[in-house]
């Protein structure tokens, strides 16, 4: 077998994981279901509340990859990647609802990955180890998205 990365499994994994959380979320009349999105960029379009794993725009990757020589052997490398991800929630006029809404589907997200840190059995250890929220106020509403990363670490394939 080739050498390969366990990252897209590990991409396809935590869509999974996360996507079973959404669909589980009971959603009061005229509420709204969050998006779990693979691979989508951030912005204000599209969605009012979307979950992007693997999200990229202008200044960063979808995915940022360190291998560390000195933690490999032989027969495979360790890996340790990040995932970068984003809530994002689009309100009316509200950024406090928009902001605590993020939060919420943070947390959602947190939730989901402690219940399988090796995302279906992909990675050797998963957790959200950064974030950031970068709220606006658009023509369309209080944008509030949380950009964040995934940390993967995981011994390559062969």
């Amino acid at each position: 077998m080739a050498w390969g990365s366990t990252a897209p499994a590990a991409m396809a994994g935590l869509v999974t994981l996360v996507g079973g959380r959404v669909a589980a979320l009971v959603i009061p009349a005229g509420g709204t279901r969050p998006q779990v999105k693979d691979g989508a960029v951030v912005s204000s379009a599209g969605t009012r509340e979307a979950i992007d794993i693997g999200y990229q725009d202008e200044d960063t990757d979808s995915v940022e990859w360190v291998i560390d020589p000195e933690e490999s052997v032989q027969a495979a490398d360790l890996e340790h990647y990040t995932i970068n991800c984003a809530v994002r929630i689009l309100k009316a006029r509200d950024m406090v609802a928009a902001r605590n809404r993020a939060f919420e589907l943070l947390a959602l997200v947190g939730g989901a990955i402690r219940s399988d840190r090796t995302l279906g059995g992909v990675v050797m250890d998963a957790r959200i180890t950064s974030y950031s929220l970068e709220p606006t106020q658009s023509l369309g509403g209080a944008l509030a998205p949380i950009l964040f990363g995934v940390t993967c670490t995981a011994w390559t394939t062969e």
